[in-house]
């Protein structure tokens, strides 16, 4: 097994945390071609305190299959939070599968599995998948209809997304400047596509950190 930091990079990240010095996350290979390793800012894709490691390599010529790619998943319009909302999704879908007959079918086709596997054609699997897609769209529609909140986000402008991770930058380095402790590599990911200049980005002051945060 070979390490493909030291491979490709020829050392080990300072930490594979938020916190530094605390390389205690790993990603070992044997035989595989990597084309680029490298941790992901933080927080991505979910919020954690351990950084995300992901791997490069040609997926399709290791594996004959489908994959999906990279993605942000839509934000949930439907939460457990209102009750009333939850009511009518539930009382929804119910109406649904009656209306389709879809629990009749699926108890007819689970007793067929159940009683042997070699009986269950290739018509009854196509009836499964049918009835899957059936439930799914019933899902997605309740979700539509019994919630009031908007899933459509506004994109952030250029210079809103600029001022974020501004903020996010100055908000890190005062959190350091308290501990006396920078992670220069971090700061310097945080500093990308802002316009944060070199001299203040090398500005220990405590007073000059938290004026501009």
């Amino acid at each position: 097994m070979v390490d493909p930091f030291v491979t490709i990079l020829g050392q080990r990240p300072n930490s594979t945390t938020l916190l530094p010095n605390r390389d205690i996350n790993y990603i070992l290979t044997y035989g595989i071609e990597i084309k680029n390793i490298s941790t992901l800012s933080p927080n991505i894709p979910s919020h954690s305190d351990h950084l995300g490691l992901i791997l490069d390599i040609d997926f399709h010529s290791y594996f004959s299959s489908s994959y999906s790619d990279l993605f942000d998943p839509a934000p949930q319009s439907l939460t457990a939070n209102n009750e009333k909302s939850v009511s009518s999704y539930i009382k929804y879908v119910t109406e649904q599968v009656e209306h389709h007959k879809m629990d009749c079918c699926l108890s007819s086709l689970f007793q067929k599995a159940t009683q042997s596997l070699l009986t269950f054609s290739d018509e009854d699997h196509i009836e499964l998948n049918l009835i899957d897609q059936q439930l799914t769209i019933a899902m997605l529609n309740g979700e539509k209809l019994c919630s009031r909140k908007q899933t459509q986000r506004q994109p952030w402008s250029p210079k809103l997304c600029s001022i974020g991770r501004t903020f996010a930058y100055w908000k890190q380095k005062r959190a350091m400047s308290q501990k006396k402790l920078f992670h220069w590599s971090h700061l310097h990911q945080l500093r990308s596509h802002t316009d944060i200049m070199d001299v203040d980005h090398h500005n220990i002051d405590q007073n000059f950190i938290h004026a501009n945060l």
